[in-house]
């Protein structure tokens, strides 16, 4: 026997990718790389952001973030004990749906415009 023969039946086939019923299969290829750069980032779509709240991981809604952030800015011009209150609520539940960065800043604003309103206006009319 020659070699050829022999290294014919050492030839492993290929892996093959299985497909629907009905449908042929797709072997395997080894492709080359050329590149060392990754393309994944631009082919991909955008992720979207994920919350974990009750250790679930859901998309995270900005609504209650500029709904709180949209309500303490009016709180600084009308009503700023009453809104500013909302304000408060509206941006802790931002906060703790996800929306860290305008559930904290709503807080924040709520809580200026309500000390502004009780302290410093008495003080200084």
């Amino acid at each position: 026997m020659s070699d050829l023969e022999n290294d014919k039946d050492s030839i492993t086939p290929l892996p093959v990718i299985p497909t629907a019923v009905g449908s042929p299969s797709v072997p395997l290829v080894a492709v080359p790389v050329l590149h060392d750069e990754e393309y994944a980032t631009e082919l991909a779509e955008p992720m979207a952001q994920l919350s974990h709240f009750d250790g679930i991981a859901k998309p995270i809604s900005r609504t209650w973030g500029w709904s709180a952030f949209v309500v303490s800015i009016i709180s600084l011009f009308i009503m700023p004990v009453t809104i500013g209150s909302a304000g408060v609520v509206l941006g802790i539940i931002a906060f703790f749906r996800g929306n860290r960065v305008l559930g904290g800043w709503s807080i924040a604003i709520s809580l200026i415009s309500i000390f502004t309103s009780l302290v410093l206006v008495p003080n200084y009319a």
